[in-house]
Formats: structure tokens, sequence, C-alpha cells
């Protein structure tokens, strides 16, 4: 939620009002602090309804969560370079703290002779949590330097709640949308875990090439929404078109990539994940057979998250949050407990059905964009 300000900040700064900006990443500023009211007595008092007291668990749950604040705070911070165009410093910012966290890290796990000492996964926890702490820190900084304060008014930090709720109407529906959506795939993940160990073993192992390769759809979903919403509120609605065209070609090309290598050497995805020749014996023919479903899904989900992008600069959340919803559920969840749960399909059924649903999904995104794109008076949400 806190991220989707930078639709805001992108149809502002397309429409030459920069002056807009600044109140508007105050509104999700003080939304992410509000949300340490939550973290803050959860990690305090609520730990032990999770984890045994004094364990390493629940230390590092009571880190994590009252340092939780900041993760939002960052989102929001983010989008105001991001919206903007200006993506090298944050480029340069993660690197940054991600050498700052490598080093603290292991001084804080390990400890220092004489100066930190040896805390194991408490100082793990410790050195995130201050990892993000630090970013938060030097993009705030960033934010209210002078010229800043200038051009887009980033000094005028006072809520206003008329506008915070203008905002939560854009950005509260992906939230919700978000939420079902992970409250979907945990339970695809223990409808395998039911299954059988070699269809939660098959599904996890995909999963991991899920995340391995998800970063390449979502950073053309984010550069694509930034540019379509600057489009938007530039009036240059030919541009979004073009948008959707070059953004698919890239995503096509990546999918012709991963099929040539999966094609010619398909044990190079499989022992990435099986090393021994046990386990590849055992999982490598169903995993081979999976990874074609998780291939097509991976393209499917790249243009769900684009045309996603495109629907919100359209302001279309509504849309998107109750199609997206129900697609897990009718194209994912229900043929998944019916097929395999309880008529005992293999695992390549599973993720046939991961497949069809990031397929219907898309195509229904698809269909409301086409069907809206000579709409411009409902295009601006600005």
């Amino acid at each position: 939620m806190a991220g989707m300000i930078e639709l805001f900040v992108a149809q502002y700064e397309g429409a030459n009002q920069s002056e807009k900006i600044g109140p508007a990443i105050w509104q999700m500023i003080w939304f992410s602090l509000f949300t340490s009211l939550i973290f803050i007595p959860i990690g305090i008092w609520g730990t032990d309804f999770f984890y045994t007291s004094h364990s390493m668990e629940a230390s590092y749950f009571r880190w994590t969560i009252c340092f939780g604040f900041f993760q939002p705070l960052i989102y929001t911070l983010t989008s105001f370079f991001v919206g903007r165009g200006h993506s090298k410093a944050i480029i340069s910012l993660a690197l940054f703290s991600t050498l700052f966290y490598i080093v603290i890290d292991k001084a804080f796990i390990f400890g220092v002779a004489n100066i930190i000492p040896k805390m194991g996964s408490t100082g793990a926890a410790i050195a995130g949590c201050l990892t993000l702490a630090l970013q938060a820190i030097i993009l705030f900084i960033c934010f209210i330097l002078p010229n800043n304060r200038k051009t887009c008014n980033t000094h005028l930090w006072h809520f206003d709640w008329t506008r915070f709720i203008k905002f939560s109407r854009v950005a509260g529906p992906p939230a919700i949308l978000y939420n079902i959506e992970q409250l979907g795939w945990s339970l695809f993940y223990s409808l395998m875990f039911l299954a059988s160990p070699i269809h939660i073993t098959i599904s996890s192992l995909c999963q991991g090439l899920i995340l391995l390769f998800s970063f390449l759809g979502d950073g053309l979903a984010r550069g694509s929404s930034v540019l379509a919403n600057n489009s938007v509120g530039a009036g240059n609605f030919d541009l979004v078109r073009k948008v959707w065209r070059s953004t698919s070609l890239i995503l096509i090309f990546i999918f012709l990539f991963q099929v040539l290598i999966l094609l010619i050497k398909p044990t190079f995805f499989i022992r990435s994940f099986l090393p021994t020749t046990h386990s590849t014996d055992l999982f490598g023919g169903p995993l081979e057979g999976s990874l074609w479903f998780v291939l097509i899904f991976l393209l499917f989900q790249g243009f769900q998250w684009v045309l996603s992008g495109l629907l919100h600069a359209r302001g279309e959340s509504f849309f998107v949050m109750f199609s997206g919803s129900l697609s897990i559920w009718l194209f994912l969840i229900s043929p998944a407990y019916f097929f395999i749960i309880e008529r005992h399909y293999s695992v390549l059924w599973a993720w046939f059905f991961v497949a069809f649903y990031s397929i219907m999904c898309t195509l229904i995104y698809f269909w409301r964009w086409r069907t809206h794109h000579k709409e411009v008076a409902s295009i601006s949400f600005i």
C-alpha cells in the first residue's frame, strides 16, 4: 500500500505538478509511522504467542517485528525517487546497504573481540534491522534536501485526512489483492504438502526457480507502471500502448531464452536445485516436466504484472483487486484441490493449473485494458 504512492508521484511528475509530490509522500510517511503502533506491541507482547520465550526464534521475531514499520517507510521514500525516474540513486543505496549488511551481519553474528559479543541469530536480526533503519534515514535525508523542498514541497509535512483517503482508495485495493494472493499461494503449498512428499518437494523447487526469475517481470512491471503514469499525467496516451508493446517483447525474449536453455540443457535447471545424483534420479523427471509450466507461468505473470500497472494508471484498482482475487481461487486453488487432493493427480497437473491461472488472469486484465484503451476521461486519478 505504501509503495503504490509511486503511481501518484509518476502522474504528478508527468503532469508538471511536482509541487504536489512532497505532500503526497508525507501522507504515506505518516501511514508508515502509524504502523509502528501495530508492529511494536506485537513484537514486545505478542512474540510469546508464537514462539517459546527466550528461544532463538522468539528473539529473531521480536527484533524483526519491532522494526517492521521501516519496511513501508522505505517503500514510500523509494517511490519518491522511482516515480520521478531517479532510479540510479536507489540502485546505489541498495548496493551500499547490501555491503553494509554483509559487514555488520558477520560482526553481530560471530562477534568482534572486546567490542561486540557473539549473538548468533539475534545478531542477524539486529543487523537486518539496523540496515533497514540506515536505508530509511538516508532516503529521508535525500527526500528533504533543499532542492526537493523547492521543487516538490517536501517540507509540507502535515497529515491531510482527505488526501490520505484519496490515496488509500487507489493504494488499498492492490494491498488487499496482495494479501489474498499470498493466502492463496499458502493454501496451494499446503495442498501440495497434503498430497505427497513428491508434490511438496517438486513444488518447493519450482518456487525456488520462480523466486529466482520473478525479479525480471517485477522490474519491468514497476518500470512500465512509472512510464505509463508519467504518460497519463502528461496526457500522452499513445505512449501507454507503446509501453505495453515494448514490455511484451522483452518478456517474450526472456521466455524464449529460458526455453532454449531448457531444451538444450535441462540438467542446468534441475541440478541447480538437485545437486546429488540420487535426488536427480528421484525427482528429475517430474521436475523437468514441471519446469515447463513454471516458465509459462513466469511469462504470463510478467504480462499480468505489467497489465496490472497499466490498469492502475487508468484508475482500475478495484477491478484488478476483484478479478485477481477471484482468479487465484477459481483457476488455481479450486482445481488443485479437486484434481490433486480428491483425484490424486500427479504434481505435473498442479503446475499445469499454476500456468493456467496466470494465463486466465492475464487474459482478463488484457480484456479490460483493451476495452477501455480509448476512454480518456477515466484514465487519470490525480
